[in-house]
This record gives C-alpha cells, structure tokens and sequence, in this order.
C-alpha cells in the first residue's frame, strides 16, 4: 500500500493591537490587563487554543478575543492558532500547523492606604466624621463606597471626604471602602465605624427653584432636639470652618424652618445642626438655583376713550422667551402670547393688565399693572352753529364726529324765551324746522340731547346752538 503524504501550509497569525475594555482604549494588548478583550485576528480554517485560564470569545473563530482571566495575570501566556492542512488525498490523519504568539498579563498595581482616623470609630446618628485622609500611592483615581445609608461630603471621590450619616445608619456597624484604581484593576482599603442609636435630622425642600421662588426648609422631625440650627454651606465646610454655634461665620437662623429669602442664581446649600444630648447631627441640602425672567411692560396710551379704544403694549421683560397676556377685558377673555400686541377695549371702564414672562427652564415672572388703563365714553361733540340753508355746508345739527353714526335717542329744542319749540325721538339730525315743519327764525337756541352710544348706551348733553340762515 502506498504511503500517505501529510501536507503542511504556512499560516500566518495576526493579534490586533487594539485592546478594548471598560473604555481604555488605545491601549496595547501585550501586555493586557485582566478583564481586557484582545481582538484576534488569523487566516484559514482551524482552532485556537491556550495555556492560559482566561476564554475565548469562540476557539473556531479566527477573528475571535481572548479575555485573560485573573489567574492569568502576572503570566505570559501563550495563544495559538492550530490549523489543519489541507486533505488532498483523503489521509485519515490529517498534518496540522501552529504558530504561536506570547501575550503578558499585567497584574493591578494600584496602592494605596486608609484607616479610621482616631477617635472616629463611633459616630452619633446624623453626625460627621473628621476628614477621613485616605491616599493614593500608586494609581489613577478613588472613590468610597459604604454599606451605610448616609453620604460622603464633599464628594465620594475627595479622599479627605467626611462621612455624613444617615437616619438608617442608626444602632449599626458601618463599613467604610477607599477603592484606589488604575488601569488594571483595583485595590479596597475598608474600616468600619458603629453609629450610635439616636436622633437625625433631615431637610425638607427643593432640590431646584427658580430665583425669584420663595424657599421655606423644614427640620424633619420638627421637635425632640435641644437646639436647632442653620447654616450656609454644606456640612463639611460648616465643620470647616468652627464649632457649629450661634457665633459661627455661616449661622443663619434656628428652629424648625428657616426661610432664606431671595437666593441668586447657581448652586447653593444649606445644613441644619441638630443638638440632642451629647450628639450633633448634620444634614445638608443642596439646591440649584435656576435664573428667573423679568416681566416688564409699558402701554401706550394709558388713558383713552371709545373714539380709539386700541392701546399699544410695549414688551419689556428681560430673560423670557415666551409670554402671555391678559388685558382684563371680560368680554373677550382670551389671552395673547405675542411679543408686542396690540388690543382694543369693548366698553368703557378700568382695566388691569397682567403679564405672564417665562424662561425656557420653566421659571416665570408676573407684572401685574392695576388699573393700568382707563377707557373713557366716546366723546360727542355737539356744534354750537349751524346753516340750514342748502348749500351742503353744515345744514344740519347732529353729534359728531359723522363716522361714529351717532343718533339723537331724543332731541328737545327751546327758543330764547324757553319755549319748546321742537321735539323728536330717534332723529339722525335736525334740519332747523319746528316740530309743526316751519322753518324757525335764526337765533340763539337751546337744546337737551339724549345721545345713544353703541354698547355704552345713552349720554345727555345741554348747551346753546345758534341758527344761521
């Protein structure tokens, strides 16, 4: 029988440089931390295998990831991609070809160190620590962690933060983590510290107004302390600064609310003190203060009549983007958004105006203008002499002005001697005739005029009229 030949092809293997893991980026793969994905890339069919105890993301792949487990670090592992070679004459035992490539595994090398500072092994519910003084040996950064409720001030990444604690820290052992990373992996510092049974206070608000918002902060609870006191800044920098007392540069008030006033915009914070037997207890609210707009306007004319009931209102405000108006007009309530409106008054009367400005984080600003505009009645003008004598030109007496088409609802004339001498009812006009349709003598006349004004209703005038012919 004749004897089987076993073909070997030359393969090359490629191992990316690219490591992707946790967001490092850019960094190379050899050497690679553990938990890293180095990206592999080989031609042809075949497997890959490892000496190493991390997995690949699939052995037949070969633009698979090695992943190196923590066993794998501090070692150089060996990643190979064995591939078969081609049976071309059907042998039953096939040659294969491996190359290999060496990937080191970096171990973590973070350092660090932490401990209780002394005397701060206990702590009262609602109490502080002093700083905690952490540090960082070798690495890229820190943070604390706790199985306690409360929080670290001023930051969980400061390692000179205080330990703040909570209501829920009360009557328990609390364990305090300094984790210090960098780029393979991490290194936790841990002490604990017992939070007495006892009393802790917290701050009822807003963690966000806006700057023209009234702001009222509430102890909770509200009694069972000796004492209760208010200071500007969190807790750590009120600690900071002097024993919390009345005396202390950050003292603001006391009791069981405390309202600040006006506050700027931007970030500000508050932290309420809590005196109960020999215990303190802290609690600090933070609130961003967002800007607020202005509301402003000016109309024009703030007096008018009927003649021309439009007035003109002037947009003012400052920091808004968007408004609306009410001009205090019930018979037409709807309200305006625009800019800069315009509105014309049904009746006669005293108006308030309102303005309503607002901003786009949702703050907004009132200007209430009272008794801002005074529409008057029309004013009608009577004429003290007119000529009727055909010629076009003033032939008739009636109100003015002739564009309002005002009528007399009664019109009662009376000659020097005081004598009736016409009378009428719903009369555009009178064209100098006595009631019986003779035409009176010129002279001096007197008049009582029953106006009726469109949606005013009727006005009465008196006065003298001299008749020309």
């Amino acid at each position: 029988m004749r004897a089987c030949v076993v073909h070997s092809d030359q393969v090359r293997v490629r191992v990316d440089a690219d490591v992707l893991e946790r967001g490092f980026t850019g960094f190379s793969p050899n050497p690679a931390c553990v938990g890293d994905t180095v990206r592999l890339f080989a031609y042809g069919s075949g497997v890959w295998v490892t000496d190493g105890e991390g997995v690949f993301t699939d052995t037949l792949d070969p633009e698979g990831a090695y992943i190196p487990a923590a066993a794998d670090a501090g070692q150089s592992v060996q990643l190979c991609w064995v591939v078969r070679s081609q049976d071309l004459s059907r042998c039953r035992t096939p040659g294969t070809d491996t190359l290999c490539l060496t990937l080191t595994v970096t171990p973590s090398t973070a350092q660090g160190s932490f401990t209780m500072p002394p005397g701060s092994d206990t702590l009262c519910a609602g109490g502080l620590t002093e700083p905690l003084g952490a540090t960082i040996t070798n690495g890229t950064g820190g943070f604390w962690t706790t199985d306690g409720a409360g929080t670290f001030l001023p930051s969980d990444r400061d390692p000179n933060a205080r330990y703040s604690s909570a209501p829920g820290d009360a009557g328990r052992w609390i364990h305090l983590t300094w984790n210090v990373t960098e780029r393979c992996g991490r290194v936790t510092y841990t002490d604990s510290l017992y939070v007495e049974p006892g009393q802790a206070y917290a701050i009822q608000g807003p963690n966000q107004i806006c700057a023209n918002s009234s702001l009222v902060l509430r102890a909770s609870p509200a009694g069972g302390a000796d004492s209760l006191l208010w200071f500007r800044g969190d807790a750590s920098a009120v600690v900071a600064a002097g024993p919390p007392s009345r005396s202390h540069p950050a003292y603001v008030g006391e009791g069981p609310q405390y309202s600040p006033g006006a506050l700027p915009p931007g970030d500000t914070a508050f932290t309420l003190c809590g005196f109960t037997g020999g215990c303190q207890s802290y609690s600090s609210l933070r609130i961003a203060v967002l800007p607020a707009p202005q509301a402003a306007f000016e109309a024009t004319p703030h007096i008018t009549t009927m003649n021309n009931p439009t007035i003109t209102f002037t947009n003012q405000s400052q920091g808004a983007t968007s408004y609306v108006w009410n001009f205090g007009d019930p018979n037409q309530p709807d309200v305006d958004s625009t800019l800069n409106p315009t509105f014309s008054y049904s009746a006669p009367g005293t108006y308030t105006v309102v303005l309503l400005a607002r901003n786009d984080q949702g703050c907004a600003d009132f200007y209430v203008c009272t008794n801002c505009i005074q529409v008057l009645p029309r004013k009608v003008f009577l004429p003290s002499a007119f000529s009727p004598n055909g010629d076009g030109k003033n032939d008739v007496f009636r109100p003015l002005p002739i564009e309002e088409r005002f009528y007399f609802t009664r019109l009662e004339v009376y000659d020097r001697w005081g004598q009736m001498v016409f009378a009428a009812d719903n009369l555009p006009a009178w064209d100098g005739r006595a009631s019986d349709g003779r035409p009176l003598d010129p002279g001096t006349y007197s008049y009582r005029a029953v106006i009726l004004l469109p949606n005013e209703g009727p006005i009465t005038h008196t006065g003298i009229v001299h008749l020309v012919r």
